[in-house]
């Protein structure tokens, strides 16, 4: 699932637009932020935002306790939420680099991508008179497989993480995921919420994908006869005794 549809999934069974369903949903992820983090006062907002976006431009259908609010004279304002958080994204040139000199190649071009940005605690100088400066950093959460469940990714304290003031880059990635059929933000599963990532091992991008291996062989698992399943079960508990007397030799 791309990221959007995975946040619509989740809402359909907890409902994210109430604070404590949401801290719920964020216990039960492997990226989920660090502590007993307060839901921000514009996560409702966005949260009906992205139903009312997600029914609009794909048309998904959404179960009737969790369908848009019929609000014309607001669908203005909706859609301001979604620009607003895209709009704060940088559009920026990767490529895999061993040093600062290597020169761009086919070998190491992986694409033009919207990085997301956080906000510097203080506007940093560009220039020593201090006329040019920014107060906003773009982060690249793709290249790396493993920073969704990392600790950068989960701590609340640091600027540059998935959750910090008001979740503000995890919402840049939910709805760059919705607007960009080609976004690079990774997949997730449908069942688990683990990120898959984003490359395949051939090194293209990858497509939706409902849930991952290990939620599939559980699924398959529950399906089997008790008998296969049994079975199953002295099997792995055969090899399991082997592997210990292995180890003792």
């Amino acid at each position: 699932m791309k990221l959007w549809e995975y946040v619509i999934h989740a809402d359909k069974i907890f409902d994210l637009t109430r604070p404590e369903k949401v801290q719920a949903w964020w216990r039960e992820l492997s990226w989920g932020p660090l502590g007993d983090w307060p839901v921000a006062n514009n996560w409702r907002s966005n949260v009906l935002a992205l139903r009312s976006l997600a029914a609009r431009l794909k048309r998904r259908k959404l179960p009737r306790s969790r369908r848009p609010v019929s609000m014309k004279e607001r669908v203005s304002e909706v859609d301001a939420i979604g620009r607003g958080y895209v709009g704060k994204m940088k559009r920026s040139l990767i490529y895999e680099q061993s040093s600062p000199q290597l020169p761009l190649s086919a070998s190491n071009f992986k694409g033009v991508w919207n990085l997301p940005t956080y906000k510097l605690p203080e506007p940093m100088k560009l220039d020593a008179e201090g006329t040019k400066t920014i107060d906003r950093m773009a982060v690249d959460p793709f290249s790396d497989p493993g920073w969704w469940g990392s600790m950068l990714a989960r701590a609340t304290g640091n600027p540059a993480s998935l959750w910090a003031n008001d979740a503000d880059v995890f919402w840049q990635l939910v709805f760059d995921s919705l607007f960009d059929e080609n976004s690079f933000v990774p997949v997730f599963c449908g069942s688990c919420g683990d990120s898959l990532g984003t490359f395949t091992d051939g090194g293209r991008q990858k497509r939706r994908r409902e849930t991952c291996k290990a939620c599939q062989q559980r699924a398959w698992f529950k399906k089997q006869p008790v008998a296969t399943r049994r079975a199953k079960w002295r099997k792995d508990d055969h090899k399991k005794q082997e592997r210990k007397k292995g180890s003792k030799r």
